[in-house]
């Protein structure tokens, strides 16, 4: 029984396309890795969404600042959270456990940094 070679043309489609759409595929799962991890993490609300500050929070909590104005690549010591007790400071895991575990109408929310 005589056999048949593939001929060159479909060689060279089966040689291309297939490593084509693997390195496509790859390079666009990189893409979306790099684009979801330049995001960064977020201590909490945009600029839009936050509490606003008051200056008296400046003094009555001096090693505080507005949320918004904390650099995002420091860690704060402290969070200054307002919510039905009030304006007070928490320290970090506190503050965040307590946002984690609140519910909306709780309206608990972040309205500062403190170091």
């Amino acid at each position: 029984m005589p056999t048949q070679t593939p001929a060159f043309r479909t060689l060279w489609v089966r040689a291309l396309v297939v490593p084509s759409l693997l390195f496509l595929l790859t390079v666009g799962s990189l893409l979306l890795t790099v684009g979801t991890a330049s995001r960064g993490a977020s201590l909490g609300p945009t600029a839009e969404q936050s509490t606003a500050w008051r200056s008296s929070y400046s003094q009555r909590f001096p090693s505080c600042v507005a949320l918004v104005l904390w650099p995002r690549t420091a860690l704060p010591k402290a969070l200054l959270v307002q919510d039905a007790q009030g304006v007070r400071t928490l320290p970090l895991r506190e503050g965040m456990a307590l946002l984690r575990d609140a519910r909306p109408a709780d309206r608990t929310e972040i309205v500062g940094a403190c170091r």
